[in-house]
């Protein structure tokens, strides 16, 4: 598909809030990277500058900052006998709270209680996404397939659609996570960039999730733990963020992608559960509907998500989140055939695509070493596109037309902790992913239809090796039931 956005659209931002702050709210909670369980006594600072503001978490872990000011900050956590841990460029706003979590490990060596010290991570093979990056990077477009590919070993195939290329690897080659679990590509035009508007499963015009729901995603280009699998090229792992847990708010923003509504908040009042939901439409279509000509071509989409979160007591935590969009892609045959320039000139092309997904993500403590997490999802993706072929004198000669569905149903299940009698030189993951595909191609004489299971037991063992090194090896079984066919894959990082 060839996105002609050649015309300028006025870009303008809308921010609905009851107070017209100059100061933002952080909010968050700083956790036993281990156990899950909440870390009473954390010091909390937001590095500003040179100047450090601070504050303390609660029983649970909890804690809240009001009056700081906006711009992008780096927000750090440390307690006695844990490794500090540091959030980096976490952008505070005016009118809506951010929320960060905070994972500490912990220390096995025998500190002092008044020394406290930070422990900087930098992996070159797991890159953030963070939403404060995807709308301050260039020709991004708030999407976080399209930030992929500004990050070393990783290539965006063309520059009409955000299918990225990792190590050399082909798009088909990624791999996409809602929450940990694997599901049908969440974009929209799936044929975009593709020669002849052809469509495909491995990325689209746009991802389907905005800006405005996006917690703090990672790319995995390599190395990557035991319980990622299923891919050859890189894994885009998104994740959803909570919605505002002290009051209600609401956000409206138009710009070149679309008109983009949310609204968030707590289920009642002085409770942690909160809801969040976002509605987009393209300002393509709308521009089209208003009966602007926007040429040859028509674009258009619109999408749904939503992500609801409650906490389960002290030990655990319940979210039920979901999504779904359609868009289409209508391209009329030039008249003309003195204007006809690329393959699809002479054709006129009908394309239409709808995606969905739904889950659940479980949390719960087990002990004060250990916590186990299990999430599942459902997702499908169907696509259409119908074509129809004049030849030079202008007179119809044949029409083809094709529809792609894809299915799939994930589990992951996951045990984390530390050995018994280890302070924390000693951690464990073990696991299973399990996920059931079905593929569907049907044209006019053709119907493939394609099933197969796909089970992965995983195991990992790491060693902390002082502050900064730790020493991680592990091996997974899969097995495919289509071809029956099975590979180990032993893993050291």
């Amino acid at each position: 598909m060839l996105l002609r956005w050649s015309f300028v659209v006025p870009l303008f931002v809308l921010r609905l809030a009851v107070h017209g702050q100059t100061t933002a709210v952080l909010t968050g909670r700083v956790v036993d990277g281990t156990s899950s369980l909440g870390l009473a006594g954390a010091v909390v600072e937001v590095v500003i500058g040179d100047t450090v503001l601070n504050a303390t978490s609660d029983s649970l872990g909890h804690f809240l900052m009001t009056g700081t000011p906006t711009g992008i900050s780096s927000v750090r956590a440390s307690v006695v006998g844990y490794s500090a841990a540091q959030v980096n460029d976490v952008w505070l706003r005016s009118g809506k709270p951010e929320h960060v979590e905070l994972l500490l490990e912990r220390d096995g060596r025998q500190l002092p209680a008044a020394t406290v010290r930070l422990a900087k991570v930098w992996l070159a093979d797991r890159h953030g996404l963070s939403v404060e990056k995807s709308l301050r990077y260039p020709a991004t477009f708030f999407d976080p397939a399209r930030l992929a590919s500004t990050y070393p070993g990783v290539a965006a195939t063309n520059d009409q659609a955000n299918h990225f290329s990792v190590r050399g690897n082909g798009p088909n080659s990624n791999t996409w996570l809602l929450e940990g679990v694997e599901i049908v590509s969440p974009n929209h035009t799936g044929n975009a960039g593709t020669p002849s508007d052809q469509p495909t499963f491995s990325g689209g015009g746009t991802v389907i999730l905005s800006a405005q729901m996006l917690g703090n995603s990672r790319l995995l280009t390599g190395s990557m733990p035991v319980q990622y699998g299923n891919a050859l090229g890189g894994i885009m792992d998104m994740r959803l963020r909570n919605g505002a847990s002290d009051r209600s708010r609401f956000t409206a923003q138009a710009g070149l992608i679309g008109i983009d509504l949310s609204t968030e908040g707590p289920f009642a009042k002085g409770k942690r559960a909160s809801y969040l939901v976002n509605y987009r439409y393209s300002t393509l279509g709308l521009l089209s509907t208003m009966g602007v000509d926007l040429g040859d071509e028509v674009i258009t989409f619109q999408d749904l998500a939503f992500n609801i979160s409650t906490p389960l007591g002290k030990r655990g935590a319940l979210s039920v989140f979901g999504m779904a969009g359609v868009s289409s892609n209508n391209f009329d045959a030039l008249t003309d055939t003195a204007e006809w320039e690329y393959d699809k000139d002479d054709r006129t092309i009908d394309y239409a695509a709808r995606m969905g997904a739904v889950g659940m993500s479980l949390t719960l403590s087990v002990g004060p070493r250990a916590h186990w997490r299990t999430s599942a999802a459902w997702s499908e993706g169907t696509q259409e596109r119908m074509e129809s072929i004049t030849n030079t004198s202008g007179n119809f000669a044949t029409i083809d037309k094709i529809s792609l569905r894809q299915r799939k149903l994930s589990l992951l299940s996951v045990l984390r902790g530390q050995l018994v009698g280890s302070r924390s030189a000693f951690g464990y993951t073990v696991g299973i992913n399990a996920m059931g595909r079905t593929i569907d191609r049907i044209g006019f004489n053709f119907v493939q239809e394609n099933f197969g299971v796909l089970l992965r037991p995983f195991a990992e063992l790491q060693y902390a090796i002082g502050e900064r090194l730790t020493v991680t090896g592990g091996a997974a079984y899969a097995h495919f039931s289509f071809n029956n066919a099975h590979a180990e894959n032993p893993g050291l990082r």
